[in-house]
């Protein structure tokens, strides 16, 4: 097992604590959607994670099977290892973004220390989440048509392929005076395990794309509070002018009243 599989949840990072911690204890409504955020991360790395073990796990089986001579093995071992170099890709690309996250958090804390509360009112501002998950939510589904083409090519040849042996076999019924085989033959062992890595992926990467979608969701509402908060320091700033410009207003009026009285 790699390190990367041992690691924490992102949400028990010291630096991704520490600011949950500052966002609950001053009870801002932005805590709860950037641990939804970071909730769906976690999830992303999760299903990475079970992924390439379940890769993993079939590369060893095709292994141990060394001895046993079967003209599809090639295949299906290229074929496992193309998709584990896919799913691994993906899981080194969420490792940066998870150190990214890190970073966003220890920058979001200094922020506070040095300007308060109100530093953290835009806190997606940290982070930068939204193009990347954009951006992994379009490769994720240029993966999952990738493997619905690798998963219907494959099944169609080995449907072909049968249907052609059925036609030979049907040739010597027909000279043996035997009826001919109408039903054709199911897919069999060897094309389910060429397709089972494809299946695998194909999982992985659909349910990565609703946690994807998740927390896109998640952000949106980040974004929507930081509009929120302008719009009350916004208008705050402004009944502060108007007072003050109504002081201003009475002041000069009461001086131009005691002058008046003065005459």
């Amino acid at each position: 097992m790699t390190d990367e599989t041992k690691s924490v949840p992102v949400t028990e990072e010291p630096p991704v604590q520490k600011l949950l911690e500052i966002l609950e204890g001053h009870n801002l409504p932005s805590w709860a959607a950037l641990l939804a955020v970071l909730v769906q991360v976690g999830k992303l790395e999760g299903q990475l994670t079970a992924a390439v073990t379940e890769l993993a796990g079939m590369r060893q089986e095709l292994e141990s099977a060394r001895q046993k001579s079967h003209p599809a093995k090639e295949a299906m071992q290229t074929a496992t290892d193309a998709v584990r170099q896919r799913v691994t890709g993906l899981r080194n690309a969420l490792t940066q973004r998870r150190r990214q996250i890190a970073s966003g958090c220890k920058t979001a804390v200094t922020a506070f220390q040095s300007g308060g509360v109100v530093a953290l009112n835009n806190i997606a501002q940290f982070f930068r989440f939204k193009p990347m998950l954009e951006s992994m939510y379009r490769t994720l589904d240029k993966h999952i048509r990738f493997d619905n083409k690798a998963i219907a090519q494959i099944e169609a040849a080995c449907t072909e392929y049968h249907e052609a042996g059925r036609h030979v076999a049907n040739i010597g019924r027909a000279i043996l005076g035997k009826e001919a085989l109408s039903e054709p033959k199911p897919i069999g062992r060897v094309a389910k395990s060429m397709v089972a890595p494809f299946h695998a992926a194909r999982s992985c990467f659909t349910k990565m794309q609703q946690h994807t979608e998740a927390a896109l969701g998640g952000l949106t509402q980040l974004e929507t509070q930081a509009a929120e908060c302008v719009s009350v320091r916004e208008a705050i700033q402004a009944h502060r002018e108007q007072m003050a410009e109504a002081k201003r207003t009475q002041s000069v009026s009461e001086k131009h009243h005691s002058v008046e009285n003065e005459r």
